[in-house]
């Protein structure tokens, strides 16, 4: 079984050097940040927490921007989160971005799936 503690260990000893490593969150990319920074084809893909901050007053995650072709039950966001590709923690990200204040078509806040 495979733990935080030798994720980066997994990633070197199978010589993974690219494509896009899918994990739970008990797996954060601080886990395997040098890893990831000496191979730039390799990527991370990793669910963040309900209570993040990054979720609504950081990135606006749940503004949609689109919904997934197929499955109109289906919205998402695609957002990339530079502070975390640069290897900035929470705290010194939320003081580098400025506040936005983002809001639907009709003015109003959108806290819900798209219809």
């Amino acid at each position: 079984m495979l733990d935080a503690t030798s994720y980066e260990s997994f990633i070197t000893e199978n010589r993974i050097t690219k494509g896009i490593i899918a994990t739970d969150k008990g797996f954060p990319e601080s886990a395997a940040h040098e890893q990831f920074v000496e191979h730039p084809d390799l990527h991370y893909l990793n669910p963040i927490k309900r209570n993040s901050k990054f979720i609504e007053q950081r990135h606006h995650m749940l503004d949609f921007t689109g919904i997934l072709p197929g499955d109109e039950s289906i919205t998402y966001r695609k957002e990339k989160c530079e502070a975390l590709i640069n290897g900035s923690t929470p705290s010194e990200t939320a003081a580098k971005l400025p506040q936005k204040n983002r809001t639907g078509s009709a003015g109003q806040r959108r806290t819900g799936p798209m219809t």
